[in-house]
């Protein structure tokens, strides 16, 4: 059985890796280049470091703009600077995705 004291330590390890694990947040767009299907999106929730002081993110270059996608089906929706979109980080590099 895990003693108090190292299942604390145990917990305060676990937490400090997970501030650093991002897998959706909201944003806005601060620019959209529909031609190449990419915007610039700013993150609306902030970085608080040790210290407790909350920091802005900063702005995402070069998304891909993600619509709903099925075989030769998609729903293409407009997408302006201002709008609220949803972040998505993936797991690796998307630059091989991106090529084709």
């Amino acid at each position: 059985m895990l003693t108090p004291t190292l299942l604390r330590t145990v917990e305060e390890i676990t937490e400090a890796r997970l501030v650093g694990l991002h897998t959706m947040m909201p944003g806005k767009v601060v620019k959209v280049d529909v031609k190449k299907g990419k915007c610039d999106v700013k993150p609306l929730l902030m970085r608080v470091n040790a210290d407790g002081v909350a920091k802005p993110l900063p702005v995402i270059t070069n998304c891909p703009i993600g619509f709903y996608r099925a075989g030769k089906a998609a729903i293409y929706l407009p997408l302006s600077v201002g709008d609220g979109v949803e972040i998505r980080f993936c797991e690796r590099s998307l630059d091989t995705w991106l090529s084709k």
